[in-house]
């Protein structure tokens, strides 16, 4: 409202020296600039819908994926895999959230070898000291 008003006063107040607004709006240069706005208007619309599809495709995905393996794997397994889907696609400020089933396996892991955990958390997100 106050950016209208503001307007409206410096046009009446100098109106006489401009050139008008029918005259100055068809310039080449701005008819240049309008194409290309639209174009990147045009540009923005598409990437936003491509990123919309390509989220849809990831989740179909992990679903399908999961309904595969969980005709030939144990659940604990699967939980175990899905968790780690969800810990390598997404991290919170927070850091890695883990269940009491994947704080288990790292801790038995580690027991039983330690070379083993080294190697295996190179692999998967592991509970440890360091970020993975």
């Amino acid at each position: 409202m106050l950016t209208l008003l503001i307007l409206e006063q410096s046009h009446s107040h100098s109106s006489s020296c401009q050139t008008s607004s029918s005259l100055s709006n068809h310039t080449p240069r701005k008819i240049r600039l309008r194409k290309t706005i639209n174009r990147k208007d045009q540009q923005i619309y598409r990437l936003k819908n491509r990123i919309n599809l390509k989220k849809q495709h990831k989740n179909h995905t992990k679903k399908e994926a999961l309904k595969i393996l969980k005709k030939v794997l144990p659940a604990h397994i699967i939980r175990f895999i899905e968790s780690q889907i969800d810990l390598h696609s997404k991290k919170s400020p927070k850091g890695h959230r883990y269940n009491s089933e994947t704080k288990a396996f790292a801790l038995t892991l580690y027991h039983l070898s330690g070379k083993a955990y080294k190697m295996i958390s190179k692999l998967f997100c592991l509970p440890s000291k360091q970020p993975c």
